[in-house]
């Protein structure tokens, strides 16, 4: 009734403004008045009180948000314009594709309801006999059915390959026949070769050659050696003169050469 409407009205605009300790001593006050039923959980008005009442609280107590939206959309009615026209056409859009949905839906069920399920005609018979169950073949299992599955992927893609290799022109032909004659003629090259015999090194030739040990036994018996006057050493007659020369250089050579063996001597049997 309007007076009952008018009561949750009223009654949420006082809870918005005094709080939830107002509401909870209203409803201990009037629990035994009718009128006051919906603040009952339990009640079919209760969700509409309580929605009513959180209105009524954000109009009468805006936050600092709102109230800076409020400000923003006071100086841009144009914009304010540009979102309800915004929202108005999405409304009309939504309408529209419930509307769609709808006849849709009620095309289906005419189509249904106009089958006549008891119009039909038997195109055959199909008779199953006890004695046929015996020659029957056992049902598949599912590792049959991934194998038999496999096997026909196989044998497509083997049929796809031929029909691509059929599929080949003149000219992808006469390429491949050019690189496989190419092939064998390198094969055969190296066949030949591999067969070839290796050539024989070229002798070179020496004349008046002589060996090392020959000229080195030669050479050995071919040198003299002298007795030195200054030293009374074996010196070879080729190698006379540097020692003469040598042992001029320095009259006392052969004293401190004396003194140096000496030392050596006496080190050694140290």
């Amino acid at each position: 009734a309007a007076l009952d409407l008018d009561v949750i009205r009223l009654t949420a605009q006082f809870v918005a403004r005094n709080g939830k300790d107002f509401l909870a001593g209203l409803t201990s006050r009037e629990s035994g008045n009718p009128q006051f039923r919906f603040l009952k959980p339990t009640h079919s008005m209760f969700p509409f009180f309580t929605d009513l009442a959180d209105a009524y609280s954000r109009v009468l107590m805006p936050s600092k948000k709102a109230l800076k939206g409020l400000e923003e959309d006071r100086d841009a009615p144009g914009e304010v314009l540009a979102r309800c026209l915004r929202r108005l056409e999405w409304m009309r859009v939504q309408e529209e594709e419930k509307r769609q949905r709808e006849d849709k839906e009620e095309a289906e069920r005419t189509a249904m309801a106009l089958i006549d399920w008891n119009d039909f005609v038997v195109v055959e018979t199909v008779h199953f006999l006890k004695e046929e169950d015996e020659s029957l073949p056992e049902p598949l299992s599912d590792s049959d059915l991934v194998a038999i599955s496999r096997s026909e992927q196989v044998d497509q893609q083997g049929e796809e390959a031929e029909e691509a290799a059929m599929e080949m022109d003149e000219d992808e032909m006469e390429l491949m026949a050019d690189a496989m004659e190419a092939e064998a003629a390198e094969a055969e090259a190296a066949a030949e070769a591999e067969a070839a015999p290796a050539p024989e090194p070229q002798m070179k030739i020496v004349k008046n050659y002589k060996r090392v040990a020959e000229k080195t036994k030669q050479g050995a018996q071919g040198t003299e050696f002298v007795v030195s006057p200054l030293t009374g050493e074996l010196v070879p007659v080729d190698d006379m003169a540097e020692h003469m020369r040598i042992s001029l250089i320095d009259p006392k050579w052969k004293e401190q050469k004396e003194k140096m063996l000496a030392k050596i001597k006496d080190t050694t049997k140290t």
